[in-house]
């Protein structure tokens, strides 16, 4: 018994299975060996009604800079208070460039407690009310806090949405589930709230990428909109630049990789 599981360990090693949800990716979704692409996907999380405008202004002068596309998961309610008309025409100005996601349905309690039809109903009326006040399709979902239940990847593709990435595995690559493509990030948190100093950030972000780079599994950064500062920033500048002399790209967002 010992010597099978211990063949069926190297087994799963070599085919670089570290998990039993384990799920294998299909070719559609994943990049040609052969092609030389190495991807990097930045997305920031907790968009919404008191995200600061000048921060995020901030941001996305460096993402220019930098060509680097972002997919914004953004609230559309919080604590039942919708994302205004006015603090959406200022974030779509910033923004026009990005995708627009959607992080959850209201933060607080997000489809947490209510039963299979409200929920089916709450997704639906939460992605048009984005697609009305950003005037672009929405295709992603993110749950907030990490919280999901077991049919959230059905009730997402029942609900016109092509991709979740709220999914957090040792070694993050696209694969299918319920007809949905499911992206999962590389951490579980923003690597700025670990409050790391910027060296112990960087030799984060540098292994990560060298896995990516070793693996040809695309690389997905996640931080949040409330972490944007000055100091951040720079060492935003930092990580960009690492990714770019290593070859990555980071100008597709996370729907374009979807549709591709």
């Amino acid at each position: 018994m010992t010597n099978r599981i211990m063949t069926a360990a190297k087994f799963f090693d070599e085919q670089g299975i570290h998990s039993l949800n384990h799920i294998p990716p299909i070719t559609a979704l994943m990049k040609s060996k052969k092609s030389p692409e190495k991807l990097f996907f930045f997305t920031v999380d907790d968009v919404w009604e008191k995200t600061s405008i000048s921060n995020l202004k901030k941001l996305a002068r460096i993402l220019d800079e930098y060509l680097v596309r972002c997919t914004f998961f953004i609230t559309p309610y919080y604590h039942h208070d919708g994302l205004s008309e006015k603090k959406s025409e200022k974030l779509g100005g910033i923004l026009k460039r990005h995708e627009i996601a959607m992080h959850g349905i209201r933060h607080d309690h997000d489809l947490v407690g209510i039963n299979l039809k409200e929920r089916v109903y709450e997704l639906r009326h939460c992605k048009r009310f984005l697609e009305k006040r950003f005037g672009k399709r929405i295709y992603g979902y993110r749950s907030p806090n990490f919280l999901r239940n077991k049919d959230l990847l059905k009730e997402l593709a029942s609900s016109g949405f092509l991709y979740n990435s709220d999914q957090f595995l040792f070694r993050p690559y696209p694969f299918m589930k319920d007809k949905i493509a499911v992206v999962p990030a590389h951490d579980k948190c923003d690597p700025f709230a670990l409050g790391w100093d910027e060296s112990q950030v960087l030799e984060l972000i540098e292994r990560k990428l060298d896995y990516s780079e070793a693996s040809g599994k695309p690389y997905v950064f996640l931080m949040h909109a409330y972490d944007i500062n000055g100091r951040n920033l720079s060492i935003l500048r930092q990580i960009f630049g690492k990714m770019k002399s290593m070859g990555f790209t980071a100008e597709l967002a996370l729907a374009d990789y979807i549709k591709t």
